[in-house]
């Protein structure tokens, strides 16, 4: 038997469809004028507060078996998994690891090997230009033709196990916000690099409450409405 009875929630919830799609009409309908529909606003509200605990309360009643069965289950299990992801982050380190240093080494080696063919080839081209010179104009193309099909060898990729890939991003990291702010005034970066301390913000439009201006800040009156269940609860 299923821990959730999904047949039982589902007659319920579709005795409760109907109402609460008439709830959403009146709202949209509804209109606030003077203080005594005010009063009633916030009494409909209060109802509409009560019928939404009745729902979650059957919600939980449903629910409530299965989540705890699931919390259990996952509890049992929870040190074993975290052994087991940290061994994976552990070799995924390793690996990758070492995969960029023989990479980085891949990349030194062909660096190498194209400067000692750039060097052969020039050595091939003044010995080309010294036999052209003699007279021997033979001897002079093939030299030229040897440097023109030089190329440097290719080193062999670096080998990566089938399931294996590694990505690779770069970051930034702030050593010097106000050097920052100078580039950015002075047009040397993008606006955009820098970030707006949210915090800080609020908190200097809740001291201003928009009496004063300041250069390059709107202050916005930002309003939530609050209505408490019936009871103070």
């Amino acid at each position: 038997m299923s821990l959730l009875d999904k047949e039982g929630a589902q007659v319920t919830a579709s005795k409760e469809l109907k109402p609460a799609q008439a709830s959403l009409e009146n709202a949209l309908m509804w209109n606030v004028e003077n203080d005594e529909t005010m009063g009633a606003t916030v009494s409909l509200i209060q109802t509409l507060m009560r019928r939404d605990d009745e729902m979650q309360t059957v919600i939980d009643e449903k629910v409530k078996p299965a989540e705890d069965a699931i919390k259990e289950l996952k509890a049992v299990f929870k040190e074993p998994q975290r052994l087991v992801k940290d061994a994976i982050v552990v070799l995924k380190e390793k690996a990758g690891e070492y995969w960029e240093n023989a990479d980085d080494r891949r990349t030194e080696d062909q660096r190498k090997l194209a400067i000692q063919s750039e060097k052969r080839k020039k050595q091939l081209i003044k010995r080309a230009e010294q036999a052209r010179n003699k007279g021997d104009y033979e001897k002079a193309a093939n030299l030229e033709g040897e440097a023109v099909g030089l190329l440097a060898p290719i080193v062999p990729d670096v080998f990566k196990p089938d399931g294996f890939s590694v990505r690779t991003a770069w970051e930034g990291i702030v050593v010097d916000k106000l050097t920052i702010i100078r580039q950015v005034a002075d047009g040397l970066l993008d606006p955009s690099i820098l970030t707006v301390d949210k915090k800080a913000l609020n908190a200097l439009a809740s001291s201003n409450r928009g009496t004063t201006n300041v250069d390059g800040i709107t202050f916005r009156k930002k309003r939530t409405t609050v209505v408490r269940r019936a009871g103070g609860d």
